[in-house]
């Protein structure tokens, strides 16, 4: 029978603030899944620190031309592939007492790409994300407990994540003429979910 465990915690990861894991132990006694859901006012700290919020881009000695952004769609993706947080023994690692468990902080370090795939304004997007799987850290950062069933066993922290993916469009405008036209469009990801999952291996 799952014994559902809600457990409030509170981390500091760079501009990541205080988030509050929502989901309960996992399928089963060699898996224990935490799920941190990120605020909305979270998710904004993060677009403050990921885009300008000016919506002209003035470029290095340009004089006669200025590019503007648009907002022009905004995805969220589901759950992607799973991957094994960073910074872990081979083998695994063993906890002795209950209540222990992995503390994990996020990492540029990449592990790959994935593909999010959707349509949307009669076009086919695929647009390529960076894998980010974080890092296991030593004393602070966000924690992923191990159940009961799981002290004196080899355990690994595997990582999954949600993104928002923000497209805008990019203008160039002609400042003598005051046209503009289509230059691209700029994506930007922003990690708004992590699951965390502390499986048995051993």
């Amino acid at each position: 029978m799952k014994k559902a465990i809600i457990k409030i915690l509170s981390s500091l990861l760079c501009v990541l603030s205080c988030v509050t894991p929502v989901s309960a132990e996992g399928r089963n006694a060699e898996e224990t899944i935490t799920i941190y859901e990120m605020s909305e006012e979270e998710v904004n700290k993060m677009e403050d620190a990921c885009m300008s919020s000016s919506s002209i881009i003035i470029p290095n000695g340009a004089t006669d031309y200025i590019y503007e952004k648009e907002h022009y769609y905004t995805y969220y993706t589901n759950w992607c592939n799973e991957k094994k947080a960073f910074n872990q023994p081979s083998g695994g690692t063993v906890f002795t007492t209950a209540n222990s468990g992995f503390y994990w902080s996020d990492s540029k370090k990449t592990d790959g790409n994935f593909t999010v795939s959707f349509t949307y304004g009669g076009k086919n997007w695929n647009i390529s994300v960076q894998y980010q799987p974080g890092t296991v850290a030593q004393s602070s950062g966000y924690f992923a407990g191990i159940s009961s069933s799981q002290v004196n066993h080899y355990v690994k922290l595997f990582v999954q994540r949600k993104y928002k993916i923000i497209i805008e469009k990019i203008y160039k405008r002609d400042l003598s003429t005051n046209t503009r036209t289509f230059e691209r469009y700029q994506e930007t990801k922003i990690p708004v979910s992590q699951k965390f999952i502390v499986r048995t291996v051993g």
